[in-house]
């Protein structure tokens, strides 16, 4: 099965379909991006790229399909202009996977 969302940055119009549920490789994928992403730190847009590297591969693990003009799911060619649209893509992308990963969790007892 496959989830099908709607992009919601206006500069870049489209659908993706994410596998819906995560499989054991997908979930361990995007894990092992979220640890690489979270040791940096971004504070120039050179650091912006190695986070892109870091999370990219992840991201592209749990997508089934990607119908955003432009868009490709690799580093080397994910779009970084305009600025803010891309940051804007980039961060849905990661929210989109991160809450297919967390329904892959199992509920924390404390909460």
């Amino acid at each position: 099965m496959s989830k099908t969302v709607k992009s919601p940055v206006v500069r870049f119009p489209g659908t993706v379909d994410f596998y819906d549920p995560l499989s054991f490789p997908q979930s361990i994928a995007f894990s092992d991006a979220l640890d690489k992403a979270s040791a940096l730190e971004t504070k120039t847009r050179a650091d912006l790229y190695e986070f892109v590297k870091a999370m990219l591969p992840g991201i592209a693990a749990c997508v089934e399909s990607c119908d955003i003009d432009g868009v490709v799911l690799e580093p080397d060619k994910f779009p970084s202009t305009p600025n803010v649209s891309a940051q804007d893509l980039l961060a849905w992308l990661v929210q989109e996977v991160l809450a297919l990963y967390r329904e892959t969790e199992p509920p924390d007892p404390n909460e």
